[in-house]
C-alpha cells in the first residue's frame, strides 16, 4: 500500500502543530503549587529561608478546604485543595434513648390493712437500634489560574513568576490585619478568602527593597 508525498507532508505538520499546541498549553501562565503542605510542620506566618530565598508560608481552611501558600522572593506559590463528604452507604448501629419510668421505691402500712407501695420516677437508658449514612473523604486539587489584589478598586493580578514590582509594592504597603485575596481557578471559579494578619506583616521582609540585593542583582546583569 503507497502513500503520496503529500499525505507525509501533512502528517507531519499536524504532529508538528500538536506538540506547539502542547508545548503552548504548558507554558500558559499559572500559580505554581505551594512549597508546603497543609499538615507540614513549619514556622506558619513566620519568615524563613529557602530554596526559593526569603519565605512566609500561610495556610487557611474555608469551609474545610485547605489553601496553603508560600509568599517567597522569586514569586509567590499556593495550593487549593478542596475536600469534601462523599456517602457509600449505610450501617446499622445501637443507640440509647432516655425513658423516665416508675417503679417500686418502698411498701407503706398505714395500719394493718392499709398497704401500698410508694412509687417513684428513675431515668433508664433503652436500646434502639437505627440506621445511620457511611461517609469517606474525598479531595482533589483545583490549579489556580491567578491571584487577584485590590488596590484601591484596582485589581492587581498575579499569574506567576516572578512578583511585579507594584505588587511588591502593594504587598509591603500593607498594615499587619488579615487581607482579603481572590483566587481564580482555571475552572473560572472563583474563591475570596483572607490571609492571616500575621503573614501579611512579614510581607515587608519577603518584599521590602533591599539595596545591597538590588546592586547585587545589576552588577550580575552587566557581567
Amino acid at each position: 500500500m503507497r502513500f503520496k508525498s503529500g499525505f507525509f507532508r501533512t502528517l507531519q505538520v499536524s504532529v508538528f502543530s500538536f506538540i506547539l499546541t502542547g508545548i503552548g498549553a504548558s507554558l500558559s501562565l499559572a500559580v505554581s503549587p505551594s512549597l508546603v503542605e497543609y499538615r507540614d510542620n513549619v514556622n506558619w506566618s513566620r519568615v524563613q529561608f529557602s530554596t526559593s530565598g526569603t519565605c512566609v508560608h500561610d495556610r487557611h481552611n474555608p469551609e474545610g478546604n485547605h489553601i496553603t501558600s508560600s509568599w517567597c522572593e522569586d514569586g509567590i506559590y499556593m495550593t487549593y485543595k478542596r475536600i469534601w463528604q462523599e456517602q457509600t452507604g449505610t450501617r446499622t448501629v445501637t443507640r440509647y434513648r432516655q425513658v423516665q419510668q416508675q417503679v417500686p421505691d418502698e411498701y407503706v402500712c398505714e395500719s394493718p390493712r392499709r398497704c401500698r407501695w410508694k412509687y417513684k420516677t428513675v431515668t433508664q437508658q433503652v436500646p434502639y437500634t437505627d440506621i445511620e449514612p457511611v461517609y469517606v473523604e474525598k479531595s482533589e486539587f483545583l490549579p489556580i489560574q491567578a491571584i487577584e489584589f485590590n488596590l484601591r478598586g484596582e485589581v492587581i493580578r498575579y499569574e506567576g513568576g516572578e512578583v511585579s514590582e507594584d505588587l511588591k509594592a502593594f504587598l509591603v504597603s500593607q498594615p499587619e490585619k488579615n487581607q482579603l485575596v481572590t483566587l481564580i481557578l482555571e475552572n473560572g471559579q472563583s474563591i475570596r478568602y483572607e490571609i492571616g494578619k500575621k503573614t501579611v506583616g512579614e510581607w515587608r521582609k519577603v518584599y521590602q527593597v533591599n539595596p545591597r540585593r538590588s546592586l547585587s542583582r545589576s552588577q550580575n546583569q552587566t557581567q
